[in-house]
């Protein structure tokens, strides 16, 4: 994350007015903005799609009871889908795929899925209509439903894959040159937030009115001329307070230089399932109610058992390396256990791979063995059990803790039913204790190994913050979000912010 004091200002105001090469970079714009990108986005997906009936015709071959199916009708089967590529591009053209309006980088791919699995549905349906029509007039090859569902189904995965690749590779190569404006009251939570996608570099922030803090690079009237000096690609407006006309002026005055991202007032209730609707002209902005039925327990307990026992036998190899490496660095049991609160109230032993050193002369803290779970205590506490944690860490403990691979062992406390693969953060007791009124709505979910906390900051967000996003996912729950949590776990575990 890049930040710009205020001394650099003027150097990079006279740097872009001089015309040097850096201003001709930032002034060139987005890649996804121009019609090339459109271009880029067509040819790939025609690209993915025709080798989706390449290597899903051979992926079906083998395992083919039908003739129709077989290597022996390999080459004929894949000129009765030469249409495919095509009525895919049609399809996504249809879903809006490539409207430029809708390239936001900070567009989650996985809110896009329902877009690319009607553009590839779509796309199937019509390939599999014209086979039929073809055979019908001219009695030539005629596809199987089961070969167009199974490349169907190859072609949404891969056109998936290369949107990610192609937007990865564009916000790296040119990334979002984002200004924030806040009061401070919340300038550090959004900064998190900012940090966690990537691709978007954090130039300053703007203060509201004056006089501006030493970190803050100027004031809301400075806007325009920071903006257009500083090539900022969009301004993102947090907490200001009210905004009156001259305000709003000079957001739009902005407007032909950069984009405007508003982070709503009360958006401590707001997640990404609120809808904007209108009441006469008035825009709103819905509070998502939960989605939580019997049967959505049921069906997000059988996802728990079926992922956990995946994960278990997918890493379980690597258990045996990582218990070698902690015995081998350092005096001490294998794992750690810990007391935590978990649904309505229930005790339970969470599993951990040990990664701090078992001092005898040293008293553990409240709770037990110190670990990376203190999430209610104040900054200064927060700072000491940072250099504690930092200064009795062993050398691998540091990376298990640091990628979250420390936490491998709690699937096993999800097959106990202990906890859920997405869920509340797991408190010690002592922390538990202090929670009432709506923070108490965390012990109506089982405690997660990852969560909303999890890919939104994990240890760089205060008491305040967690309390609030544990009480949004509760109260917003829906099996959807899930899985999107799921999806964006790896990504942000893999920068490892947040964790000491």
């Amino acid at each position: 994350m890049t930040t710009v004091q205020k001394g650099e200002n003027d150097s990079s105001a006279g740097a872009r007015a001089s015309g040097t090469p850096d201003a001709v970079a930032f002034s060139s714009g987005h890649p996804w903005e121009g019609p090339s990108w459109t271009w880029r986005l067509l040819v790939s997906d025609l690209v993915l799609s025709a080798t989706s009936v390449v290597a899903g015709l051979a992926l079906v071959a083998p395992l083919a009871t039908n003739t129709a199916n077989q290597f022996s009708a390999y080459w004929t089967n894949v000129v009765a889908f030469a249409s495919f590529p095509f009525s895919i591009v049609f399809g996504m053209a249809l879903a809006g795929t490539y409207r430029s309006n809708l390239r936001s980088p900070n567009q989650s791919t996985f809110t896009m899925l329902k877009d690319f699995l009607f553009g590839v549905s779509f796309g199937a349906i019509v390939s599999l209509a014209l086979s039929s029509l073809l055979h019908h007039l001219f009695l030539s090859h005629q596809s199987t439903s089961v070969v167009v569902v199974a490349i169907a189904l190859l072609c949404f995965v891969l056109i998936t894959a290369g949107r990610v690749i192609l937007r990865h590779r564009a916000l790296t190569k040119r990334p979002v040159r984002v200004l924030l404006v806040d009061s401070g009251l919340r300038k550090d939570r959004f900064r998190t937030h900012i940090a966690i996608q990537h691709g978007f570099d954090l130039v300053g922030w703007v203060v509201p009115t004056g006089p501006a803090p030493d970190d803050a690079i100027g004031v809301l009237d400075d806007l325009v001329d920071l903006v257009q000096s500083l090539s900022i690609d969009r301004v993102i407006i947090g907490s200001t307070g009210l905004i009156g006309f001259e305000t709003a002026d000079i957001y739009r005055s902005i407007l032909p230089f950069t984009k405007i991202s508003l982070v709503p007032r009360g958006f401590e209730l707001v997640s990404w399932r609120s809808r904007l609707t209108d009441l006469s002209g008035l825009p709103l902005l819905e509070v998502a109610p939960p989605l939580m039925t019997r049967w959505d327990r049921m069906v997000k307990r059988l996802t728990d058992i079926i992922g956990a026992a995946a994960a278990l036998l997918v890493t379980l190899p690597f258990w045996i390396i990582i218990a070698l490496l902690i015995k081998l660095t350092s005096e001490g049991p294998v794992f750690f256990r810990q007391e935590r609160v978990g649904r309505g109230g229930h005790r339970f032993s969470i599993v951990k791979f040990r990664t701090m050193t078992v001092s005898v002369d040293e008293d553990p803290p409240e709770g037990g063995l110190p670990d990376n779970e203190h999430p209610l205590e104040t900054p200064l506490h927060v700072s000491r059990n940072k250099a504690t944690l930092v200064h009795r860490s062993t050398r691998v403990g540091a990376v298990l803790r640091k990628y979250g691979i420390d936490e491998i062992p709690q699937f096993l406390n999800v097959l106990r039913g202990d906890m859920s693969l997405v869920g509340p953060r797991p408190f010690i007791s002592s922390e538990s204790d202090e929670l009432e009124g709506w923070t108490a709505r965390r012990f109506e979910v089982r405690p997660g190994i990852t969560g909303l906390w999890q890919v939104s900051g994990r240890n760089e967000l205060s008491a305040d913050d967690l309390r609030q996003l544990d009480y949004l996912y509760v109260t917003s729950w829906s099996y959807v979000w899930d899985l999107r949590i799921m999806s964006e776990t790896p990504g942000v575990m893999a920068k490892g912010l947040g964790s000491y």
